[in-house]
């Protein structure tokens, strides 16, 4: 048996210390992450689109408000044009990411590759006259 100093002691008694420490900051940490699950985040274009969204629907209710308020339906040309340009953005957003997020990638036309004549071939020469 190994008798040790008074040093050696309280180097060896702090690393002890330490590592109760560490376990106990782990434990904790454990603990917390039990009690506060994580939520799934909406990415940001998704909230981009769903605020556009708001925003054409908003647009439009004002709109027709205001017509059935003071009967001038002047107005509308300016208001209603922007949800109407708007709206098929957002439709064809929605279409690619649904796409994007089934297939993992935006789904693209496949191109077809050019034909090419080779005017030098001698049997299709001879076959044409």
């Amino acid at each position: 048996m190994k008798y040790l100093t008074e040093k050696e002691f309280e180097k060896e008694m702090t690393q002890i210390k330490q590592q109760k420490r560490q376990y106990e900051m782990k434990k904790e940490l454990r603990e917390a992450k039990r009690r506060f699950p994580k939520f799934k985040k909406p990415r940001t274009s998704k909230m981009v689109l769903w605020t556009v969204i708001a925003i054409c629907i908003q647009i439009l209710w004002f709109t027709e408000h205001m017509a059935t308020i003071t009967g001038d339906t002047s107005f509308m040309y300016a208001l209603v044009a922007i949800p109407a340009s708007l709206i098929p953005t957002v439709l064809s957003y929605m279409k690619n990411s649904r796409v994007e997020h089934q297939m993992g990638q935006f789904e693209n036309p496949i191109e077809t590759p050019y034909v090419t004549l080779d005017l030098n071939n001698e049997e299709e020469n001879k076959a044409s006259g």
